[in-house]
């Protein structure tokens, strides 16, 4: 795709994006036009989707609410990684402890909302205001 794109004169805006899932994602440019290459598994082309394509295509931003997480909730630094989750009454129940695959498709059906974490981010406890983003 890479080369194709350049043939065509696309130039690449990203190769790689720093999160688990959907590291794979690319995006080139050409003109006004933008062309996204999600990744192969089902969870990540989801993710990429919501998070990338929908609102550039859109133009509007992620719904974001504030709450609070039901657990601890221990996460690799080094990258942005993707806490699913429910909200209920203000509250962010992480799903199934936050074990789960990329190529899943049950931690989406099961979950309304995702948190994102900081690259630098080690530890989230239990009771932490987060801001999460709500899948539709």
């Amino acid at each position: 795709m890479k080369k194709a794109l350049a043939a065509l004169g696309f130039e690449e805006l990203f190769g790689k994006i720093n999160l688990r899932p959907g590291g794979p994602c690319k995006a080139y440019v050409k003109d006004s036009k933008i062309v996204f290459i999600l990744p192969g598994n089902p969870m990540a082309a989801y993710l990429c989707a919501h998070l990338l394509v929908l609102p550039t295509l859109l133009g509007k931003e992620l719904d974001r609410q504030r709450v609070k997480i039901n657990e601890n909730l221990k996460i690799k630094t080094g990258r942005s990684n993707v806490v699913f989750g429910t909200i209920r009454d203000d509250i962010f129940y992480v799903t199934d402890h936050n074990k789960y695959g990329s190529g899943m498709i049950k931690p989406l059906l099961k979950s309304n909302a995702i948190y994102i974490s900081d690259p630098s981010e080690s530890e989230i406890l239990k009771d932490c205001e987060i801001s999460v983003i709500r899948l539709s």
